[in-house]
């Protein structure tokens, strides 16, 4: 929930910036390049301070305090995935997430599998992420964030880069996860 919330850094403002979301709901954020978007998805995760406003997530108030708390369960992909991706193979970038949640190793196979399988890159995990296309690595790293059973997920312009056919099949991922 954010209520007039208002960010500036050197001639770039954000001003009044208002909503709720429910669970369950969807919204999108549009607007031109440059107008504030990832901004406010970094404003909720408390990577940026706004300069004034409130943001709540989860109950809490975003700040020093709760930004733990609230991260742990907030996915958030990036709109370039090479930006989310580093492990020699695909399996391993997965499982990074669940591992630094502490998961058992049992655990750790068991969410790393579905969460392939939910993307349909099950078949790439010995795959090194260097060798996907654009629209497989985006996958993969949608796949290390659900890993760790995030409660929302926020896609920073997920459909850039991305031909129709790849847009369609991440639009039914995404519907499916929500389900």
């Amino acid at each position: 929930e954010l209520n007039n919330v208002n960010f500036e850094y050197d001639n770039f403002k954000i001003s009044n910036v208002s909503f709720k979301l429910k669970e369950g709901e969807k919204l999108a954020l549009i607007g031109a390049n440059g107008s504030g978007k990832t901004t406010i998805l970094k404003l909720i995760l408390n990577l940026l301070k706004r300069k004034s406003g409130v943001i709540k997530a989860f109950g809490l108030e975003v700040n020093k305090k709760n930004e733990w708390e609230i991260r742990k369960k907030i996915g958030f992909l990036f709109q370039n995935p090479d930006d989310q991706l580093f492990a020699p193979t695909v399996w391993e970038d997965v499982a990074f997430g669940p591992r630094n949640l502490k998961m058992s190793q049992k655990e750790v196979e068991i969410v790393v599998e579905w969460a392939l399988k939910s993307v349909k890159m099950l078949k790439y995990k010995n795959v090194s992420p260097i060798n996907l296309s654009w629209g497989q690595k985006k996958l993969v790293a949608l796949a290390g964030i659900l890993a760790m059973k995030p409660k929302i997920l926020f896609l920073d312009e997920p459909f850039a880069n991305l031909d129709m056919l790849a847009v369609k099949e991440l639009l039914e991922i995404l519907e499916n996860l929500r389900k």
